[in-house]
């Protein structure tokens, strides 16, 4: 749409156009712009996906969280990995970085951090979980709290069932329907409480037609910071 949208000589030329020719600009610059996303490099391209601390023989699970903070779903996560990794090679798979990322690093057998700037579209998505399929190839991934969601429906697609882990009220998330996809595909849901599980069953009927797990959080999934720096 940028012919139109020119502030100049461009902009001054279409306005000139019969209305015909406008609509045909317009579809012309819809064929351009699908063909440079589909040739252009993804992003996922330029992502690290280290594996030196990757054990052969063992299976990989994929963990993933929405940022590094000091917060309580990144916190969990942390303890996850802790656990997970005496049985298997971990991956985690951060969206934001933060001031954890270099606990996770430490504890992890191998972390991906997005950049900032990494597009949150349908292309790039797909290009970095089959980026993950062909390093690590997970046995299964965890979604950790609903923020995670952005790559789990591309994750199942590849056959790598995701455990969505919810530890947020659906009324957090309007309009209704935000959180649709989650439920609907996600192999397997847990929530932390029964109440935030009647908070989404309040939400979203489809609960109702399948199975999900409640496990409540205790304080043996609380990390103090003192052990995290």
């Amino acid at each position: 749409m940028s012919i139109l949208r020119d502030d100049g000589p461009v902009r001054t030329l279409a306005r000139k156009l019969p209305p015909w020719a406008k609509r045909l600009a317009r579809r012309l610059l819809r064929i351009a712009d699908q063909i440079s996303r589909r040739f252009s490099t993804p992003k996922a391209a330029g992502i690290a996906f280290p594996t030196a601390a990757m054990e052969p023989g063992r299976e990989t699970v994929l963990l993933i969280v929405h940022e590094a903070t000091r917060t309580g779903a990144p916190i969990l996560a942390w303890n996850l990995v802790r656990h997970l990794r005496a049985n298997y090679n971990v991956v985690v798979l951060l969206r934001r970085g933060g001031p954890l990322q270099a606990a996770f690093e430490a504890v992890s057998s191998a972390v991906i951090c997005l950049r900032d700037d990494f597009p949150m579209q349908s292309r790039e998505i797909e290009a970095l979980a089959r980026q993950i399929y062909d390093t690590y190839a997970p046995k299964y991934a965890i979604a950790n709290s609903v923020e995670s969601r952005f790559i789990f429906a591309e994750l199942e697609a590849l056959s790598i069932p995701v455990v969505a882990l919810v530890h947020e009220f659906s009324s957090a998330y309007r309009p209704v329907g935000m959180l649709h996809g989650l439920f609907k595909m996600a192999s397997a849901i847990v929530f932390s409480a029964q109440i935030v599980a009647d908070s989404a069953l309040a939400d979203y009927k489809i609960l109702q037609a399948r199975d999900f797990k409640i496990l409540p959080q205790d304080r043996r999934n609380c990390l103090c910071s003192q052990q995290t720096t």
